[in-house]
C-alpha cells in the first residue's frame, strides 16, 4: 500500500513545482523507444523535519521509492498540454537528521498508445521539506541527479497491443541490487541531462492529480488447474514492427493520409524440397492479407480471425511471401523442415523488404500485390531492408502456441481437456511439481518445480474471478531459470481462450537464489499460465499473488431481492464496473484499458448507484472536454489538423485521435447526469462550457436539411451490421444530437442562461423534424440507419470525387440501406418519434425479448439485404433498449430481457459481464473480453427501477422512490448520495399492496410513488 494521499485530501500550499525544478533524462535524445531508466538523488533531511511533500511526474511512467521502500506509481493519463503530476505526503518515509534517497524507475514509451500521446522521456520531481521552525527547503530534479539505464528490461520487446505498452521481458541477472536504498553507491552513475524548466514542451502545462491513487491489494489464486509438460512447436516465428525500422511513428486509425496507407512486406522462403507448412497469423487490429506464390489467405476484419492454421504449399527453392499493409505482423510457420527467409538479393542485409507508402486509392498497391514475381516489383518504389535482428522475442506467441502433454504425477482439469485433450508422455524421472497447492498461500510452505528431460513444466492457476493488477511472486531459483507467463480470462467450450490481439504475457529470467518480483505492467485476467524453462536445479515458489489495482471504491450501494438470480446479477454488474474504474473509466481490464467515452457514460451510472465515486466521473467529463482544445492539433498528424475541426475524441487520452459521434453525444449525457447526481453547480459551469463548444462544432456538420453528417468518422452504434459508413446522414447521430441539445438546454436553465436554453431547444426541434422528414421509411415502418435518397447520393458522388475514391452506382448506394433495432431504439429514446409512429417503432425495441442477438460490426453490413432487420448485437446496446422500455412504461418487458440475457452469462460461470454475447468472435469462444463495463446495465436498472431510487432534484436534494416489483416478493438496498445513503426495503403483501420502508439523509425531501396493486 502507498502512503500517498490525493491532492483533494490535502491542504498543502506547496502543491506546485517551483521555478527551480527541471525536467531531466539520460540524454538529449527524445526518441528512445521503450527506454527504462533509474534515477536517484541523495538528500540530507533536517533533524527538525515537520513535513515532507513530494511532487512528481514522468513521461511516460514512473515508480517511486524512498529509502528502499516502494511509495507509488503514476502519473494518471493526461494530455501533454495538461500533463498530470502526483503529490505524496512522504513525511513518514524520510529519516530526519540522516541521509535519505529518492529512487525512481521511469519508462519512456516513445510510441503512441490509446492512453498516451507520444512525447519524450522525462522526469520531473521536487521534494518540499518543512521544518519545525517553519523553514522550507526544495530539492528538485536537475543535473545533480544520477541516472543509468535499467538493463533488466528488454527494450526491443514487442508491443502488448496497439492499445497498450510493451510486453514485459525482465532479466533479474541485470538488476542493480539495492539501488533504491539510501546506502547504495551511485557515484559511478552519469549525471542527468536537463531538458528544461517547468513549461518545457511537450509538457507546456501541468495539472495536479484530482483523484485518489489506485489500490494495490493482494489477491491470491484459489486453485491449481494444471500441472503438465509443455514443448514449443517446431517452426519459424516472425514478430516485426516495421514502423521503427522505417523511421515512421504512424500508429492508429487515419494516422497516414489517404493515398499513403498501403505497404508491402516481402521476402523469399527458400525450401530444400517441396513441402507443406501450417501457417498461423496472430491477429492485430489490421486486415490480414498474405500471399505465398499464387496462394492467398486473409481476412478484412480481425474478428474473422480463425485459430485453425492455413495449409500452405512451398516448392523447392525460393518462394514468394508477401504481406499487405501490415506494420506489426506476427506469423508462424509450423514445420520440421529447414527453411531460410531472405531478401538479401533485393537489398543487402535484408531478411525482409518493406515497401511504403503505396497508394491504396489509385491501384498502385493492388498492382504491386499482383506481380508475377518479386523481380517484377517496380524499381522506383521506396524500399527498406528489415534485418533478421528485427525479429522480436514474443512470449505470447511462444506460450500460446506451445503444445501440452499429460505426465505421471501431473493433472489437467476437465474443463480444459474436454476440448483440448493432452497426449501422455510416459516415463518421466520424477513428478514435475511437488506440493503445487502451497504456492496459493502466503506462508512458509513451498512448491517445488523439478527440471524435466522431456519438456518444460507448465502450471496453470485460477484466481477464482476476473482481476486486474500487478503479478508478484517469491521464488528460489538457479541463475538463468526462465518463467514464461501468459494470462487469460476464460476457459470455455474451446478450452483455454488465449487473449488474441493482446500479449498478456511476460518473461522473467531469474538471478541466483531467493528473489521476489513484482511486475511493472498492469494486467487483467482470471487465469495465469506459468511455463518453467531452463531449470538448472529445482525451482521453488513460496507464494504468488496479484496486487489488485482499481479505483479505491467503497461498496456503498447494495441490492438484494427474492429472486437470487437478480441479486447475483447486480453484484456481478457492480464488480464488472469496479474492474473498469482506473484513473478513468476503461472499457475492460484486459484487452485495452482505454477510456472509451461512450462506454464510460453507462459505467458512470452504475458507479453512481454502486459506489458513489462521483469524482471519477467528474475527471472523465473534464478530460473529454480537454480533447476539444486547439492544443490537440500540435500532436495530431498533419493531414488531420487541416481536414476539419474535431469533435471530442472517442477515447481519451489517445494517440489515435479517433471520433465516434455517438460517444461525443453520450459524453454530453454523462455531464448532465453527473450534475444531476451531485448537484455541483460549480462543476456544471465548466461542463456547460465544454458542452456548448462541442454542440457548436456539431452544428457545423448539419446538412442543408438539418441532418448530422461529419466526414470520416467511426459511426459506431453497436456491434451490429448496420448501414454505418464513415460518411453519411446517420439518423441515430441526429437523434442523439437532439437529445444532447435538450440536456444542454437544461444545463443553461440551471445556470440562468434562458436565451441559450431556448436556442438549444429550438435547434433540437429542427433536428427532430428532419429525422422524421428524411429518416422514416414508409415501406418498412421504421427509421433507416443512413439516409440514401437522391440528395444523399449527390453528396456521396461529390465527396468520393474530391477524395479520388470509388463512387457507388445509384443501385449500389441504395442497396446499402438497412433498418435496424439499434437505430429505432435510439430515435425513440431521444424523444423523436411522434405518437402515430410509436407502436411501429416499439416493435423494433421489443424484438430484443426474443434474445436473437447477432454480434457483428458495420463492416459486415455488406452481407445483408435492405429488407432484413438488423438486430441488437451486444449487451452494450441493451442498456439503451432497457432504458427505452422503462421510459415507455414497459418495465415487465425490460426486466424479462434483463434477467434472461444476463443470466446466460452467469450460467456459464461468469464472474464479470462480457463484451458480447456468445457467437460474436467464433472459434468456439463465448466473447472476446469477458469483463466489459459497458455490459453492466443491470447494476443501474435494478437499483433505479426495481428498488426504485432516483434523484428528483440535483444532488438528491429531492429523492424519488418508485419501485417496480416485477415478479418479486421483496427487495431491499442502499443507494449512495452526496448527503449519505438512502435505505429502501419493500415487500409485496398478499393483497397486492406494497409495504415500503425507507431511511433518507436529513434535509432531503422524499417523494414516494407506489405501483398500483
Amino acid at each position: 500500500m502507498t502512503t500517498a494521499q490525493p491532492l483533494a485530501a490535502q491542504s498543502n500550499e506547496n502543491a506546485e513545482f517551483s521555478r527551480e525544478a527541471r525536467w531531466v533524462w539520460g540524454s538529449d535524445d527524445p526518441s528512445e523507444r521503450n527506454n527504462w531508466r533509474y534515477f536517484r538523488k541523495k538528500i540530507a533531511a533536517p533533524a527538525a523535519l515537520s513535513r515532507a511533500t513530494l511532487l512528481i511526474t514522468a513521461d511516460s511512467r514512473y515508480e517511486l521509492n524512498i529509502n528502499g521502500k516502494y511509495v507509488g506509481r503514476g502519473p494518471a493519463r493526461g494530455f501533454p498540454f495538461a500533463y498530470g503530476y502526483d503529490i505524496y505526503d512522504v513525511t513518514p518515509d524520510l529519516a530526519g537528521g540522516e541521509e535519505n534517497a529518492i529512487a525512481v524507475l521511469v519508462n519512456s514509451l516513445d510510441d503512441y498508445t490509446m492512453s498516451y500521446i507520444r512525447g519524450r522521456g522525462g522526469l520531473l520531481c521536487e521534494l518540499v521539506i518543512e521544518t519545525a521552525e517553519g523553514e522550507i527547503q526544495r530539492i528538485s530534479t536537475g543535473s545533480e541527479w544520477r541516472t543509468t539505464p535499467a538493463a533488466t528490461f528488454n527494450e526491443e520487446a514487442p508491443r502488448i497491443s496497439i492499445q497498450l505498452d510493451f510486453e514485459e521481458q525482465y532479466d533479474a541477472r541485470q538488476e542493480l541490487d539495492g539501488w533504491t536504498a539510501a546506502e547504495f553507491d551511485d557515484a559511478g552513475w552519469p549525471q542527468a541531462y536537463e531538458i528544461g524548466p517547468v513549461g518545457t514542451a511537450p509538457w507546456t502545462e501541468l495539472a495536479a492529480r484530482t483523484i485518489p491513487f489506485l489500490t494495490e491489494d493482494p489477491v491470491a489464486p484459489v486453485e491449481v488447474k494444471a500441472v503438465e509438460l509443455a514443448r514449443p512447436r517446431q517452426g519459424y516465428y516472425w514478430s516485426l514492427d516495421v514502423r521503427y525500422e522505417s523511421g515512421t511513428m504512424r500508429s492508429g486509425l487515419r494516422s497516414a493520409p489517404p493515398g499513403e496507407r498501403g505497404s508491402i512486406l516481402f521476402t523469399e522462403i527458400i525450401a530444400p524440397a517441396d513441402t507443406t507448412v501450417q501457417f498461423r497469423n496472430f491477429p492485430s487490429y489490421d486486415a490480414f492479407r498474405m500471399r505465398i506464390n499464387d496462394q492467398q489467405a486473409g481476412f478484412e476484419d480481425h474478428q474473422d480471425y480463425s485459430e485453425t492454421p492455413y495449409e500452405m504449399k512451398l516448392h523447392a527453392g525460393p518462394n514468394l511471401l508477401m504481406l499487405q499493409s501490415m506494420l506489426t505482423p506476427t506469423i508462424f510457420f509450423e514445420t520440421d523442415q529447414e527453411l531460410t527467409f531472405s531478401a538479401e538479393r533485393f537489398l543487402p542485409g535484408a531478411a525482409w523488404v518493406f515497401i511504403s507508402p503505396l497508394n491504396e486509392i489509385n491501384g498502385e498497391l493492388d498492382r504491386a500485390w499482383l506481380v508475377a514475381s518479386l523481380d517484377d516489383l517496380p524499381a522506383g518504389l521506396p524500399r527498406m531492408a528489415v534485418p533478421a535482428s528485427a525479429n522480436k522475442t514474443d512470449i505470447f506467441t511462444l506460450t500460446a502456441m506451445q503444445q501440452y502433454f499429460a505426465v505421471p504425477g501431473g493433472y489437467t482439469s476437465y474443463d480444459i481437456t474436454r476440448a483440448t485433450p493432452r497426449p501422455t508422455i510416459e516415463g518421466t524421472s520424477k513428478d514435475p511439481v511437488d506440493q503445487p497447492a502451497n504456492l496459493l498461500h502466503d506462508n512458509d510452505n513451498w512448491t517445488t518445480i523439478y527440471p524435466q528431460p522431456d519438456g518444460d513444466v507448465h502450471v496453470l492457476v485460477d484466481f477464482g474471478r476476473e482481476i486486474i493488477g500487478y503479478v508478484q511472486f517469491d521464488i528460489d531459483a538457479a541463475e538463468g531459470s526462465i518463467i514464461d507467463t501468459n494470462f487469460f480470462e476464460g476457459i470455455d467450450d474451446a478450452g483455454i481462450f488465449w487473449t488474441w490481439n493482446l500479449r498478456n504475457s511476460f518473461r522473467y529470467t531469474a538471478r541466483e537464489g531467493r528473489q521476489t518480483f513484482k511486475s511493472h505492467v498492469r494486467r487483467g485476467f482470471r487465469y495465469g499460465s506459468f511455463t518453467f524453462r531452463n531449470l538448472g536445479r529445482p525451482l521453488r515458489i513460496r507464494h504468488l499473488n496479484t496486487l489488485l489495482a482499481t479505483y479505491p471504491v467503497e461498496t456503498k450501494g447494495h441490492f438484494a431481492a427474492s429472486d437470487e438470480t437478480l441479486t447475483k446479477i447486480w453484484q456481478v454488474a457492480a464488480y464488472t464496473v469496479q474492474l473498469c474504474m482506473l484513473d478513468t473509466y476503461v472499457d475492460c481490464p484486459a484487452y485495452e484499458q482505454v477510456y472509451w467515452v461512450g462506454d464510460a457514460r453507462n459505467s458512470a451510472l452504475v458507479n453512481a448507484v454502486a459506489f458513489g465515486a462521483y469524482d471519477l466521473t467528474d475527471r472523465c467529463v473534464r478530460l473529454t472536454g480537454q480533447s476539444l482544445s486547439a492544443e490537440l492539433n500540435k500532436v495530431k498528424p498533419t493531414h488531420l489538423q487541416t481536414m476539419r475541426t474535431h469533435m471530442p475524441t472517442s477515447h481519451v487520452v489517445s494517440g489515435w485521435f479517433d471520433e465516434i459521434p455517438m460517444w461525443s453525444f453520450l459524453w454530453v449525457w454523462m455531464a448532465w447526469e453527473n450534475y444531476w447526481n451531485t448537484g455541483d453547480k460549480s462543476a456544471l459551469v465548466d461542463y456547460y462550457a465544454y458542452v456548448k463548444e462541442c454542440l457548436r462544432r456539431c452544428e457545423l456538420f448539419l446538412t442543408d436539411r438539418d441532418l448530422f453528417d461529419i466526414p470520416d468518422v467511426w459511426n459506431l452504434v453497436d456491434w451490429a451490421a448496420q448501414d454505418l459508413e464513415r460518411d453519411g446522414e446517420v439518423i441515430s447521430n441526429t437523434a442523439l444530437m437532439a437529445q444532447s441539445l435538450d440536456y444542454a438546454a437544461r444545463m443553461a436553465t440551471e445556470l440562468g442562461l434562458s436565451e441559450e436554453a431556448e436556442a438549444h431547444t429550438a435547434l433540437a426541434a429542427r433536428l427532430r423534424k428532419a429525422v422524421n422528414t428524411y429518416g422514416w421509411s414508409e415501406q418498412y415502418q421504421g427509421y433507416v440507419d443512413t439516409v440514401r435518397d437522391e440528395y444523399a447520393y449527390e453528396r456521396h458522388v461529390k465527396l468520393t470525387q474530391e477524395r479520388g475514391t470509388k463512387t457507388d452506382t445509384w443501385e449500389e448506394f441504395q442497396a446499402k440501406q438497412r433498418i435496424s433495432e439499434p437505430t429505432n431504439t435510439l430515435v425513440l429514446q431521444s424523444n423523436v418519434v411522434p405518437a402515430e409512429r410509436r407502436e411501429a417503432v416499439l416493435r423494433f425495441v421489443l424484438a430484443s425479448k426474443a434474445g436473437k442477438f447477432i454480434g457483428s460490426s458495420p463492416e459486415w453490413a455488406r452481407n445483408g439485404k435492405p429488407d432484413e432487420i438488423v438486430p441488437v448485437g451486444s449487451p452494450w446496446f441493451l442498456f439503451f433498449t432497457l432504458e427505452t422500455l422503462f421510459n415507455e412504461g414497459m418495465s415487465a418487458d425490460a426486466l424479462t430481457i434483463l434477467r434472461e440475457q444476463w443470466n446466460r452469462m452467469l450460467e456459464k460461470g461468469a464472474t464479470t459481464f462480457w463484451e458480447t454475447f456468445p457467437g460474436f468472435i467464433g472459434n468456439g469462444h463465448w466473447s472476446r473480453s469477458l469483463c466489459h463495463g459497458w455490459s453492466a446495465a443491470p447494476g443501474y436498472f435494478l437499483t433505479t427501477r426495481v428498488l426504485g431510487v432516483t434523484p428528483a432534484a440535483p444532488g438528491y436534494k429531492k429523492i424519488r422512490i418508485a419501485p417496480q416489483p416485477f415478479h418479486l416478493k421483496w427487495a431491499n438496498g442502499t443507494v449512495p448520495t452526496p448527503h449519505g445513503p438512502v435505505n429502501v426495503s419493500w415487500r409485496l403483501k398478499e393483497d397486492g399492496q406494497l409495504d415500503l420502508e425507507y431511511n433518507a439523509p436529513e434535509g432531503c425531501e422524499v417523494e414516494v410513488i407506489l405501483p398500483q396493486a
